[in-house]
């Protein structure tokens, strides 16, 4: 016959433990557990505590790149260095490209509106879109550009650009889970997300997170709904759901996990 109830479990992840690590940033991670069948199925999970360095830099390969157009150079590219910048850095290098300084271009800083200025001695382009590469710039957020929009700035006019330069980086981690199917949704559509930590340390902080699990209450799930826990896998993305690069440095995750376990007995 058989006999099913709800128990939990704590499933600890550790980075450090090489066993685990299946790249060479740390994330995602896959621990072996070799849970065959559809015997043991995930009901709910939260996290118990976690602690994550914020090591995540608010300029990288997913936010550093920019082109400008001019009458004598035509389109430009400007890739940034991954790093953390503060605005006066971003600035200093932006205005030492060779893009800049062959068009005569110069980015200055309003402390007041806290906006970035354009200055440049011909009419001056922030494109948007590339046609023939099918690019779009990905620093529109970093120099306070309007996304979908050019942005023209006239030859020897400071031009003081429309939004504020948000340099603030990553704000949550959300882990995705190989398992959860918790049916999250987003406005990209529907994605695996078993929990969401909030960023609340600077830069070379460490995150500290816990959940006291105030109510211990079963949310009992249709097994349709249900997944099997074989060998699960846990990715740390940022809100565009891009993996998280953790630089080399270690985390630590305790989950609770509550499932259904069929046991077989002999009668």
């Amino acid at each position: 016959m058989n006999h099913s109830g709800i128990h939990h479990m704590i499933v600890k992840i550790d980075s450090k433990k090489s066993i685990l690590n299946i790249t060479s940033k740390n994330n995602p991670i896959k621990i072996p557990i070799n849970n065959a069948g559809n015997d043991c199925n995930v009901q709910r999970m939260v996290i118990k505590s976690a602690s994550i360095p914020n090591v995540f830099y608010n300029v990288n390969t997913n936010n550093n790149y920019f082109f400008i157009n001019t009458l004598g150079q035509g389109r430009q590219y400007i890739t940034i260095p991954e790093g953390q910048y503060s605005i006066a850095e971003l600035i200093a290098y932006i205005n030492a490209t060779t893009a800049f300084t062959t068009a005569g271009a110069v980015l200055t800083f309003d402390s007041l509106k806290n906006k970035l200025i354009s200055t440049c001695g011909q009419i001056l382009t922030y494109e948007w879109d590339d046609n023939i590469l099918l690019l779009n710039p990905t620093a529109n957020i970093l120099l306070g550009l309007i996304n979908d929009q050019d942005f023209v700035v006239p030859a020897a006019i400071a031009t003081i650009h429309p939004h504020m330069s948000d340099l603030s980086g990553i704000r949550n981690i959300y882990i995705e889970t190989s398992f959860s199917k918790m049916n999250s949704l987003s406005d990209q559509g529907h994605s695996d997300i078993g929990a969401i930590i909030p960023i609340d340390q600077p830069f070379g902080g460490i995150v500290q997170y816990l959940n006291n699990e105030s109510s211990l209450d079963s949310v009992t799930r249709s097994t349709i709904y249900s997944q099997n826990m074989t060998d699960p896998q846990f990715t740390l993305r940022d809100v565009d759901g891009n993996v998280l690069n953790m630089n080399g440095l270690h985390y630590e995750i305790h989950w609770k996990m509550y499932m259904t376990h069929r046991e077989h007995i002999e009668m």
